[in-house]
């Protein structure tokens, strides 16, 4: 009997002893993750954004969380070793196509008369040429994408194919005239012969065809679409007398 109360007691003590031990542990537990949660509260409040650097030294307070950052608490710059090649990238903006216009043509800036030519001939007169150059002066007005147009006439008499070949080969005299004093234009002018198909008035007398023989001289805005028929330099056909 008394072996057995000993045996009791026995257990009563490992009992008492693994229950203190419990409480003991616990008890240490708490106190560490009181410890850990302050210390986190306080990491928390002095580095705001959460990148390993205090707030009192982050000079870059917004860095995302957990982004690699330096010891001012910044993203660092890498800089491109000395033998790395930066390639240019080069933007390339569509060209703005400027839209063609079928317009009637203007009126001309100026008309030579059958004054300017000797009779059948295609040459200009000496006496006509400071004439012409003084007129030249309205041609300062071009825009840049200007072009010339520069259209030979004739009246009705002699042949008709004759006719073509003269009033072709007079505007081409007139605008060799002016690429020469005005070489800045010379990509821009643009020559064509009508012969005694579009007359001024009726050839009904020797005044009118006076009027018809002529060379008119016109300026076209660069998107208005040039008669099909006019070139810049004249054809061989129209060359012949």
């Amino acid at each position: 009997m008394k072996v057995q109360n000993n045996a009791f007691k026995l257990g009563l003590l490992a009992v008492g002893i693994a229950v203190a031990s419990g409480v003991h542990a616990e008890s240490n537990a708490m106190k560490s993750l009181n410890s850990n949660d302050v210390e986190a509260q306080i990491k928390l409040y002095d580095d705001l954004d959460q990148d390993g650097v205090a707030d009192s030294r982050d000079q870059c307070p917004n860095t995302a969380r957990g982004a690699s950052v330096n010891q001012n608490g910044c993203t660092p710059v890498i800089q491109p070793e000395a033998n790395t090649v930066v390639e240019e990238v080069t933007i390339y903006e569509p060209a703005v196509v400027e839209e063609k216009i079928n317009a009637p043509l203007p009126e001309p800036i100026f008309t030579m008369n059958s004054a300017f030519f000797d009779l059948d001939k295609a040459t200009l007169r000496p006496t006509a040429i400071n004439t012409l150059r003084a007129n030249l002066a309205a041609l300062n007005n071009m825009k840049p994408n200007d072009n010339l147009l520069i259209m030979g006439h004739t009246c009705d008499l002699g042949p008709d194919a004759y006719n073509m070949r003269l009033s072709w080969r007079r505007a081409n005299s007139v605008k060799n005239f002016i690429a020469t004093e005005m070489p800045n234009l010379a990509s821009r002018i643009y020559i064509v012969g009508r012969g005694e198909n579009e007359p001024m008035v009726a050839n009904t007398s020797e005044s009118n065809r006076q009027q018809n023989r002529r060379v008119e001289l016109r300026v076209l805005p660069g998107n208005q679409i040039l008669p099909s028929d006019s070139v810049q330099t004249i054809p061989p056909s129209m060359m012949k007398k």
